[in-house]
């Protein structure tokens, strides 16, 4: 309403128009200041000369001051410099006090037109005197020849005269910026001039200079939008107090920061407008901050804390909302990023201030030890278990925490709209898992309900993250596990969030989307591995108690865990619905459902699930598929899943054929194995088939490589796979010896008693093999074709068998009853050649295992053997892979799980890789790896990332010169990062050493370092983890000698006296003296071995030592006389490989024709 206008007085003139109000003079009156160049320090000197009545020269001589100081400290030409130098010099000295009275002022004549200009609230000169201060001081301080004129102009400036006027310009209104800036810009160069030398004395006059209220609301005095964009090279208030405030924390000693973080208001103002700063000013704060606050270990935790509270991190995480450009040749940080290297580091650092110690997944007061006999159901008293505990059940919906900033700060946390956020609520959780079930107990304003959203997804990527997180060391307890479990209202949490109900898991599983549906699935087994790793611990905690609470609450996890995860039933539904082209969604769903079996089988045993049609549907599109890439693996793993749910079924009928199949489920899942045996699910498919096979019997499951491994490669002959025939022959004895074990057993006890073997269970033989005596006939009766292939292939098993050490005059015998069917027939012939043939398939374990040096024939343990039942392959060196999925395969997996499965190993060996345009393309493909894993929330991302960034500066020069990595580098760095991925690893601090010695690695050094390293250095008090290391060691230089190049490297550093000279040692495993062996035959495989073992290293002094060692074994134990000869066997047949291989010429003429002969003789 506007206001209403009186009535005219007769007579009375009216205005038209009010009268204009008296403007603001924003600019002083006069001319603007003129500044003269500077010639002489007397034309200085005259210019600055105060009189009281004459202001414009005073404002010329401030200008010309000025505009001097800024010549000097922002030359333009570096040539006038030092006469500048020297003028300001003159001048200085002639501002010196003239007597010797201490209080007397420094530059009295500038300091005495301040003091007028404040009188007169001239604030124009006032402003204009305090600002050239802090020029000059400014100047002073990057001259270490005029540092003692800048004491002198502090030790003035902090006189109380001076103190007053500051304290009078750091008051002024707040719409008098030019008058607030200039004193805190004076401040802050006395603060941190000479380092800080005079800072403590100007904290003591706190009262003029600190006083707590007027800085924090200096703090607060920010530009507008409006006024940014006309000023943007002009800073304001709250910039200048924060670089006051900032310079005290460089600068101040610990008992002056410890009591400026007490003054709650300012500390509140320097964070609250931070996401108005300017970026670099933000960036400022927070480095400042972690290097001289938190980094800080003489200020108590307890002051820090006054610093970031949850309001402070909560205004720190508002930059992450902040849009920064960047030019694309800058290389500095987004804001965001600055941002969030702080807050993972401060919520995650218990030095910072924030975490406080908690226990996990105990509430406080839950992880003290309970008295003795609390629980005890003694002395006729009612054991009522967990019921006995009265806060068990007390945390239904709310927990209390020690952490409550934390606690508060995450809840305004958007971990499902911003990917930053997202990290940093996954790192809190992780570092302080008392706040998992307090943030899903808080967090009600997001349902999970199934839309495909943006927020929907990240919301599902947020909450799959939480449950991969891992379980706390010993549930949150201090010292191993308590005596009582934590409350399992706690512990549900962290497998399946509050969010997580069964009737919105189901909705999603049954929702029309496959995205929403591959999520759930996925989640859901996620939730399932946890689950299995929280039971483990559970049992764990439960051997060590006397009580029953571990197991009761046992029960009511999974109780709680089977309400909230779907019903089975509905899982089943949905795999029935996914069709057989989404193969992704189909191997997740029948993993998830092999969880259901391996985890909660008391609830999938009550469901009905044919899964012996899955499975036959499984391995007719495995039989039909020709090409092997990823979709096979994919299609074998699914088949891995369905073999587990196979195994736990009580109705799996693995012998009866089916119609749809041309084999038994069980030979046919023999035939996948048998074509993919390195297949990414081989292992796990193996370890199925093992165990059906030990619950029958027929074959030996115990060895290493053991008798299965010994069927696998039999099924295998020149690449190819065995013929349908073979499998139907294999097939019809396996189920011919399911319906009649002990008939068999009775057929092979006779068979060893004509053997005349007194002790077969040194060297026992396969049950299968009395079946395939029986059945001998009959394939003499087969056709042609069908017989030809069945011989063959029961040659090549009988002859891998005694390879895997099965007794050899059993298998003779075995041998000779079919030969004397046969009645000279052509069949026979593969039979006859079949132990007495060098040329046996070589047999790889699927399943790496380290053999046990208590199961050797010998009491001795060992140590005093040679190489007893074992025998070594011919070791060629691997072939390298047409394809190369790998080069890509990094790019679709997190980090962790690239880690696991060996995605990022498998990228560093194409580094290796004889073909140039796969070098060329594995290069750039590390360094973005290398990228992704800096940006991961990956727990050991920044040893991996040292080791990638060597790796590649190791291979960097090499690619650039068309030269491939020797593979002793690539293999090193391999074989390194599943070690840098478990802290626990024997070898995690060497390797972690190794990886501090330089950016790059010198490849023909490595062997001899890791030999001094592990040979010469030994871990103090343990033995076993010494030989584990050799172990190692030797594992690793069989596996990165393959070339010409690499036997240089070894050959040029002595390696292989240092691990000849291993074999030897009297406490070495048997594992070491075969792996030695092993080297061997993999040296004399590499073009050019054979001669430099002969000439270089002595190999042939070496066997003959050996041999001897072996004779004179078998003249003191008789019953050995198997296993010496079959060491002997060993020993000559690695001689004539070396006869066989070596550069005749070159051995001839450095023995004189000595080693020839001696080598005929020892093969002899």
């Amino acid at each position: 309403m506007s206001k209403r206008t009186a009535p005219a007085v007769d007579g009375a003139v009216l205005r038209e128009k009010p009268l204009p109000k008296r403007q603001k003079l924003d600019t002083p009156r006069g001319p603007p200041p003129k500044a003269e160049e500077i010639h002489s320090a007397r034309q200085l000197q005259h210019l600055l000369v105060f009189e009281q009545g004459n202001t414009q020269q005073l404002r010329n001589g401030i200008q010309s001051l000025k505009v001097f100081l800024e010549s000097i400290l922002y030359p333009s030409d570096d040539h006038p410099l030092p006469r500048q130098r020297a003028i300001l010099r003159d001048f200085l000295d002639t501002q010196k006090p003239r007597t010797n009275d201490q209080d007397a002022p420094f530059m009295s004549n500038l300091i005495q037109t301040w003091s007028f200009a404040s009188d007169s609230n001239n604030d124009h000169i006032s402003s204009s005197a305090v600002a050239v201060l802090a020029l000059l001081l400014k100047t002073l301080s990057h001259n270490l020849e005029l540092r003692d004129y800048g004491m002198q102009l502090c030790r003035t400036i902090l006189q109380i005269s001076q103190l007053k006027l500051l304290a009078r310009g750091l008051s002024a209104p707040k719409y008098k910026e030019s008058a607030i800036s200039p004193c805190l810009r004076l401040l802050t160069e006395v603060v941190s001039f000479d380092g800080g030398a005079v800072a403590k004395q100007l904290y003591s006059k706190r009262d003029f200079t600190f006083e707590g209220k007027i800085l924090a609301r200096n703090l607060g005095i920010r530009h507008t939008d409006e006024e940014a964009a006309k000023a943007k090279r002009r800073p304001s208030v709250r910039t200048n107090a924060v670089k006051y405030v900032l310079a005290h924390f460089r600068n101040q000693e610990e008992g002056a920061k410890i009591d400026i973080l007490k003054h709650g208001n300012v500390m509140r103002a320097l964070f609250d407008y931070i996401r108005d700063d300017p970026p670099e000013v933000a960036a400022e704060i927070l480095d400042v901050v972690k290097s001289h606050i938190i980094a800080d270990k003489e200020i108590p935790r307890s002051s820090k804390s006054h610093l970031l509270t949850d309001r402070a991190l909560s205004n720190i995480a508002g930059l992450y909302r902040v849009e920064q450009t960047l030019e694309e040749e800058s290389d500095k940080l987004a804001i965001d990023v600055v941002a969030h290297k702080f807050l993972l580091h401060a919520c995650r650092s218990a030095e910072a201030g924030v975490l406080a110690p908690s226990s996990g997944w105990y509430p406080p007061g839950t992880d003290k030890e309970p008295e003795h006999g609390d629980h005890d159901a003694g002395d006729g008293n009612i054991d009522l278990g967990l019921d006995s505990l009265e806060w068990y059940d007390r945390y239904q919906g709310r927990v209390t925490v020690r952490n409550g900033n934390l606690a508060s700060f995450m809840q305004g946390l958007r971990p499902y709209a911003n990917k930053l956020e997202q990290e940093l609520v996954l790192a809190i959780l992780e570092a302080c898992p008392e706040l998992f079930a307090d943030y899903f107990f808080k967090k009600t304003n997001f349902t999970f309900d199934p839309k495909l959203t943006a927020t929907w997804i990240g919301y599902a990527s947020f909450l799959f993250s939480a449950t991969h997180l891992p379980v706390p060391r010993f549930l949150g307890h201090k010292d191993g596990y308590a005596s009582v479990p934590p409350p399992v209202s706690i512990a549900i949490e962290s497998l399946l969030p509050q969010p997580l109900t069964q009737k919105v898991l189901t909705k999603c599983l049954n929702h029309s989307s496959d995205l929403i549906t591959f999520f759930v699935i996925r989640l859901l087994t996620m939730a399932f591995q946890k689950l299995e790793q929280v039971l483990v611990q559970f049992k764990n905690a439960s051997s060590q108690s006397s009580n029953q609470l571990w197991q009761q609450a046992t029960e009511r996890l999974l109780s709680e865990f089977c309400a909230r995860c779907p019903k089975m039933r509905d899982v089943i539904a949905a795999f029935r619905r996914i069709p057989d082209t989404n193969l992704m969604q189909r191997e997740a769903v029948t993993r998830l459902l092999s969880m259901y079996y391996n985890v909660t089988p008391q609830i999938a045993l009550d469901e009905k699930f044919d899964v012996s049609m899955a499975l036959t549907k499984s391995l007719n599109e495995l039989d039909q598929q020709t090409t092997s890439g990823e979709e096979h693996e994919i299609r074998l793993l699914e088949l891995s899943h369905l073999l587990q749910i196979a195994r736990s079924a009580t109705d799996m009928r693995w012998w009866q054929k089916p119609e749809s199949l041309k084999f038994s489920p069980f030979t046919s899942v023999l035939r996948v194995l048998s074509s993919s045996p390195d297949g990414a699910s081989s292992e796990t498919i193996t370890q199925l088939l093992i165990s059906v096979i030990h619950d029958h019997g027929m074959l030996r499951t115990d060895g290493y490589p053991s008798s299965f491994d010994a069927l696998v490669s039999s099924l295998t002959a020149n690449d190819e796979l065995a013929d349908d025939s073979v499998f139907s022959f294999i097939d019809e004895c396996f189920g011919r010896f399911v319906r009649r074990p002990i008939k068999y057993q009775d057929d092979l006890d006779a068979l060893v008693v004509l053997s005349k073997v007194e002790k077969t269970l040194e060297s026992p033989v396969s049950l299968l093999l009395a079946t395939l005596v029986e059945q001998w006939p009959f394939v003499l009766k087969l056709e042609k074709h069908a017989a030809n292939h069945v011989s063959q292939w029961i040659g090549r098993f009988l002859s891998c068998l005694k390879k895997v050490g099965e007794n050899e005059l059993v298998l003779h015998s075995l041998l000779g009853a079919m030969l004397e069917v046969s009645g000279g027939s052509a069949y026979g012939k593969p039979l006859t050649a079949a132990l007495g043939s060098a040329k046996t398939p070589e047999i790889r374990p699927i399943i790496n295992r380290v053999q046990n040096d208590g199961s050797e024939e010998d009491g001795d343990g060992g140590n005093n053997g040679s190489l007893d039942d074992f025998e070594v392959s011919l070791e060629l060196p691997p072939k390298e892979n047409e394809n190369h999925p790998e080069l890509t395969r990094w790019m679709h997996k997190d980090v962790d799980e690239a880690v696991e499965e060996g995605h990022i190993a498998a990228l560093v060996l194409c580094l290796c890789s004889e073909h140039l345009s796969i070098r060329r393309q594995a290069l750039p493909n590390v360094q973005k790896l290398m990228t992704k894993v800096q940006a991961s929330g990956y727990e050991e991302h920044e040893l991996i990332y040292l080791l990638l960034g060597e790796i590649y500066e190791t291979a960097r020069p090499l690619v650039g010169t068309d030269e491939p990595l020797p593979w002793i580098a690539g293999t090193l760095a391999a074989r390194a990062i599943p070690i840098l991925a478990d802290p626990a690893n024997f070898l995690y601090p060497k390797v972690g050493s190794f990886l501090t010695r330089g950016p790059s690695w010198t490849v023909s050094r490595l062997p001899s370092y890791w030999a001094e390293k592990i040979i010469l250095n030994p871990p103090e008090g343990d033995d076993a983890a010494h030989w584990r290391e050799i172990e190692w060691l030797l594992e690793w230089y069989l596996d990165g000698l393959r070339t010409e190049k690499d036997l240089g490297i070894f050959r040029a550093r002595g390696m292989f006296e240092r691990v000849l000279a291993l074999y030897n040692d009297p406490a070495s495993s048997r594992r070491t003296k075969e792996l030695v062996i092993r080297f061997l035959f993999r040296t004399v495989a590499v073009e050019g071995g054979s001669t430099t073992l002969i000439t270089r290293a002595g190999v042939l002094s070496w066997i003959k030592m050996q041999l001897a060692n072996v004779a004179g074994g078998k003249a003191k134990k008789d019953r050995k006389s198997v296993s010496a000869a079959r060491a002997e066997k060993t020993l000559k047949r690695l001689v004539g490989r070396l006869l066989e291989t070596c550069d005749k010429v070159r051995v001839e003429e450095w023995s004189g024709g000595d080693a020839a002969k001696e080598m005929q003789k020892l093969v002899e």
